[in-house]
């Protein structure tokens, strides 16, 4: 009877002991538990303000371009008013120009779609490569805390009491560094949003000028259409075009005028070895051609041997 009581108390003392010796590990577990809250709930807030940021970024971005789309359809509106009110020009004209105007229209909607894009990817950009990727990063480490009792535990020999109880000391003197370092870092990366925004506000601006100065140079481009009611749109045929010695007209393009020449011209231009001869009568018998010079550019072409010819020179081997 006496020895199961002494058996029990040794029980109840060695339990004691052991408890006694591990009971840092459940410290440690709150002190992981409380930074792994705390540290969540500073980055939620640091998140909140960097896409409070963000957000009210773009909704300057969008401003800017609401100002840049509503002074282009008033800038269209009163050109618009103009072709159609337009005093002393004709009907085709005026249909004329309101087809120009409506190709300029789309080249305009380009140039406000090419400002919109370019805002757009100077956002995506700041706002994908600015704060996340450090935030990411933070908050799975921060995850890997609640944890972290586990895993020194299964890096190192449970008996071995005060290697466990360094590693646990060591992690969360890491964690407690992280967490000012990041959250430092962190805010960095919210007021480097300003920069950046102001950056891409002033060039959105500039592309907004650029695209109005555009449209104003198309409408005074189309104006002078009205102005001289088509003038330089009604070609219809070729112009007349003047070269040296000749002159061709658009009523007949393919005819040609030569100037007078006090030079008589030749009565055939081809060699007559290799063209044939104009119709003759047959030579006598016992009489030989007369030989036969190559023709030049100034001299004219030979005369039939045979006397007494009267047929004509065919009208190919004339000019």
């Amino acid at each position: 009877m006496f020895s199961k009581w002494f058996l029990a108390g040794a029980l109840v003392a060695l339990f004691g002991t052991v408890a006694s010796q591990y009971g840092f590990l459940e410290e440690f577990n709150e002190d992981f538990a409380f930074y792994a809250n705390e540290t969540k709930r500073d980055i939620a807030e640091l998140r909140q303000w960097n896409s409070a940021l963000i957000r009210e970024f773009n909704r300057e971005l969008l401003l800017e371009m609401a100002r840049l789309t509503t002074d282009s359809r008033a800038n269209d509106a009163a050109f618009l008013d103009l072709i159609l009110n337009f005093e002393n020009i004709g009907d085709e004209c005026r249909e004329q120009v309101l087809y120009l105007r409506d190709i300029h229209v789309l080249f305009q909607n380009w140039d406000i779609q090419y400002c919109a894009y370019y805002a757009w990817n100077g956002v995506s950009q700041d706002s994908q490569n600015r704060f996340f990727p450090y935030h990411n990063e933070f908050a799975r480490e921060n995850v890997r805390a609640i944890s972290q009792v586990l895993q020194t535990l299964g890096r190192n020999r449970v008996n071995d009491v005060e290697a466990v109880r360094y590693e646990l000391q060591d992690e969360l003197d890491y964690y407690r560094n992280l967490r000012e370092g990041q959250s430092e870092v962190l805010w960095q990366e919210i007021e480097a949003h300003a920069d950046e925004a102001d950056r891409i506000y002033r060039e959105l601006d500039d592309c907004r000028v650029w695209a109005e100065s555009l449209q104003l140079a198309d409408h005074e481009y189309l104006t002078t259409y009205l102005e001289s009611d088509c003038g330089e749109i009604e070609v219809t045929t070729l112009p007349p075009t003047t070269t040296e010695g000749t002159e061709t007209t658009t009523e007949d393009v393919g005819t040609t005028n030569e100037p007078e020449s006090t030079t008589p011209a030749p009565e055939t231009t081809e060699d007559p070895e290799t063209t044939e001869a104009p119709e003759t009568t047959e030579a006598p018998e016992t009489t030989e051609a007369p030989e036969t010079t190559e023709t030049t550019e100034d001299t004219e072409a030979p005369e039939s041997t045979t006397e007494g010819s009267t047929e004509p020179v065919p009208e190919e081997f004339m000019f």
